[in-house]
């Protein structure tokens, strides 16, 4: 039997678990991998990551991923910060060595990986692995990154998650090998015809909801940048009590998390908008269920999205969807979707937008096909053959 080639992915420190005990859209999407390459291994997997605190004590066991977590005192970690962040004041573009990095190296050397893919970011350690030989260098680029040109001397290629982000990073470095991967659903938790219409009903109940009420979804985190406060906003003004606004994700009503301003004025109008529900964060096996009672699915975000994970599940569970002209967000919806300009009187055109599919029964017409995980993972396995090759 041909020996695996070895493939390193390493989370930048402050990223979420792998697998995705605690969420997150990066950790989803490689607990995917992690799933595909135990049915059908095609490489062995070892990924580097930084110790979380988590009261969640789950065993893996996996025949082909190997965990590593890597242990930085609180001490340290503040240290490295305020060092990165006077080397930032000072305009110099390189970031520094962390302590987090420097054990990074000490496994690499270890483990001799055929393959280093970041994730969740970039890194300073990319400058010292590059002189390295024979190790394919990659970064999987899950948004925008600023300084392009100094990582990409040091990147033997990249993987994008949307065409969006393609041509952001060719904008910079128009010689860099950039392949698209998009990003994919798991389709085994978001087969939403499964649901009956008595689990809805419970759910509703359990919510608050009627069952002629009509429910916006908004699922992800409670940020500024995401536009949820000009969504809640527009919600309120519609001024109708059956249009309910269902905000799942986050840790929105975690007690343990200091609540930022932000989400205290979102706190705010749900004190005096019995219409405005808010879930915190729900495992990623449960979403399903919030999606199949829910009406429209509405993404207001005010950034360049790169992809957008949650457009994805929505569309596969066949949402009408409402989306900001964000990035590319839009390579995830349907033709049918109605767009919005993040720029120009959001909360107008939302409470618009809103009315549109309330009073006009708009539809999904399921004109792009999402990615599911096996699909994920050839074009994985493909784009990473191709690197190989050309190395």
């Amino acid at each position: 039997m041909e020996k695996l080639k070895k493939i390193a992915f390493i989370m930048v420190d402050g990223c979420l678990p792998v697998p995705s005990i605690m969420g997150g859209a990066v950790e989803t999407l490689l607990t995917m991998l992690i799933e595909q390459n135990e049915k059908n291994p095609q490489y062995e997997f070892y990924f580097i990551m930084s110790k979380t605190k988590t009261e969640k004590k789950v065993n893996f066991s996996f025949t082909h991923t190997h965990l590593y977590q890597v242990n930085t005192s609180s001490f340290e970690r503040k240290l490295f910060k305020y060092i990165n962040y006077a080397n930032k004041m000072c305009n110099y573009k390189w970031p520094f060595y962390s302590p987090y990095n420097i054990k990074v190296f000490k496994l690499l050397n270890e483990i001799k990986p055929d393959f280093i893919i970041y994730e969740g970011g970039l890194d300073a350690s990319i400058k010292k692995l590059k002189k390295q030989k024979n190790i394919i260098i990659s970064a999987h680029i899950h948004g925008q990154i600023k300084h392009k040109k100094c990582y990409d001397l040091n990147l033997s290629n990249i993987i994008a998650v949307s065409e969006f982000i393609k041509k952001d990073w060719l904008k910079d470095c128009p010689n860099a090998n950039v392949q698209v991967l998009p990003n994919a659903v798991n389709s085994k938790y978001f087969q939403i015809n499964n649901i009956t219409e008595n689990q809805k009903k419970k759910l509703r109940e359990k919510l608050g909801i009627n069952c002629n009420d009509f429910v916006v979804l908004y699922a992800g985190r409670i940020i500024p940048i995401k536009g949820v406060l000009e969504l809640a906003q527009a919600v309120v003004e519609l001024n109708d009590l059956n249009i309910k606004l269902l905000m799942i994700g986050s840790t929105f009503f975690d007690k343990k998390m200091k609540q930022t301003s932000y989400q205290k004025q979102i706190r705010k109008l749900m004190s005096e908008n019995p219409n405005l529900i808010a879930t915190g964060h729900i495992p990623y096996e449960e979403l399903v269920h919030y999606y199949a009672i829910s009406d429209v699915q509405v993404i207001p975000s005010l950034c360049e999205e790169a992809s957008g994970m949650v457009a994805i599940e929505g569309n596969y569970c066949g949402l009408p969807q409402i989306i900001t002209n964000s990035g590319g967000l839009s390579e995830n919806c349907p033709s049918s979707t109605i767009i919005v300009n993040k720029r120009e009187n959001l909360i107008e055109q939302l409470k618009k937008a809103i009315t549109e599919v309330k009073n006009n029964n708009v539809i999904n017409n399921k004109d792009v096909n999402s990615f599911t995980e096996k699909e994920y993972f050839n074009q994985f396995v493909k784009i990473l053959g191709g690197f190989d090759e050309k190395n």
